[in-house]
């Protein structure tokens, strides 16, 4: 994820209170204004001194000497020898901080290339939320992160939007035909409690192959049998895969608080939540079986119970208890197998 620094040398409490509330990163300050930034929430505090990051400024070949590689270390470029010195700063420390004065003089692309192989994050100052587009696609590699000197607290926020917009993921959704829907009696399944609420439409990619990942809606419908619960999947059984990131599945049984997950709309389109709790109970289950376009046998087991759903090509929720051979639904298909979480070159058969 695009790490969100905000620029507070010239401290502005209502701004640094704004970047906090919406999630931002570090809050890079002077060092008479760590003490108060701290009071104000948990967030990690970048200063020259005194603070959770230490920021070194490099002005000259002498001050690299002085990075552990531990510092941030910062540069602002105005010309093809500042370049040189941030591109020398780059193998000393993990975390590069640049603020150059003109695109023209000094592109990003050029230090982009010249550090994309070491070891180390970069994170550019804009003047302007719009401009985090830019950076963050430069060269198709983009920056680790930027930082903001904003001008008003609408700013602060308009960056997080700008950046949610540019980190959506999407995955392409197909449709699997249901073979058999049966009971298989008692096991232990688990509810995924997020600290985020999910809208009717959404739900996780869950599967007991590595073939395919179902489409299980959340429990934000508003049905006879249980109010809603926005904020909750019932994932079906612990060895169930799940699609925690962009490429990696884990086993719902590996799920804790604090762990990320994604939330997946009927078109694919996926966001990132936290789950605030996994609640393992012993339940009723039934497995569903499907036939991909490709005619391979995939699987999911998910509770018994009428108020777990599937999603329809359509994009309407189905309840599993209604589920009936022939009945289509949503799910992410792959050909590749996995260990590990990832995906891998190797011929797996799962049954």
């Amino acid at each position: 994820m695009t790490k969100l620094w905000l620029d507070q040398r010239e401290y502005n409490k209502k701004f640094v209170t704004a970047a906090l509330e919406r999630g931002y990163n570090a809050i890079w300050t002077s060092p008479n204004k760590v003490e108060q930034a701290k009071k104000l929430g948990e967030i990690n505090v970048a200063s020259t001194k005194n603070a959770d990051i230490k920021v070194v400024e490099v002005t000259e070949k002498a001050k690299i000497d002085e990075l552990e590689k531990e510092d941030v270390g910062y540069v602002v470029i105005e010309n093809k020898e500042d370049e040189e010195l941030a591109k020398k700063v780059a193998e000393k420390t993990n975390t590069l901080l640049i603020r150059t004065t003109d695109w023209e003089i000094i592109p990003l692309e050029n230090l982009i290339a010249n550090i994309q192989k070491k070891d180390v994050e970069l994170i550019v100052g804009i003047q302007e939320p719009r401009e985090a587009e830019t950076v963050l696609n430069t060269l198709e590699i983009g920056v680790d992160g930027v930082y903001l000197n904003p001008n008003s607290v609408d700013e602060i926020t308009k960056l997080v939007s700008t950046i949610e917009d540019l980190e959506q993921k999407s995955f392409k959704l197909k449709e699997v035909e249901i073979q058999e829907v049966k009971e298989v009696g008692m096991g232990d399944r688990v509810c995924i409690d997020t600290s985020s609420l999910m809208n009717i439409g959404e739900g996780m990619l869950v599967g007991s192959s590595s073939k395919a990942l179902f489409l299980v809606h959340s429990e934000s419908l508003d049905t006879e049998y249980a109010d809603p619960r926005p904020f909750r999947v019932n994932a079906g059984g612990v060895h169930n895969y799940i699609q925690a990131d962009e490429t990696q599945t884990k086993y719902l049984s590996e799920l804790s608080a604090g762990d990320p997950v994604l939330v997946v709309d009927k078109k694919g389109n996926a966001r990132e939540a936290f789950v605030g709790r996994s609640k393992i109970e012993k339940r009723p289950m039934m497995l569903i079986k499907a036939k991909t376009t490709n005619d391979e046998e995939v699987m999911v087991v998910l509770q018994n119970a009428e108020t777990i759903n599937l999603v329809t090509p359509e994009g309407k929720p189905v309840s599993v208890a209604e589920l009936d051979e022939g009945d289509r639904v949503l799910a992410k298909t792959e050909e590749k197998g996995r260990h590990f979480g990832e995906e891998i070159e190797e011929t797996i058969t799962e049954k």
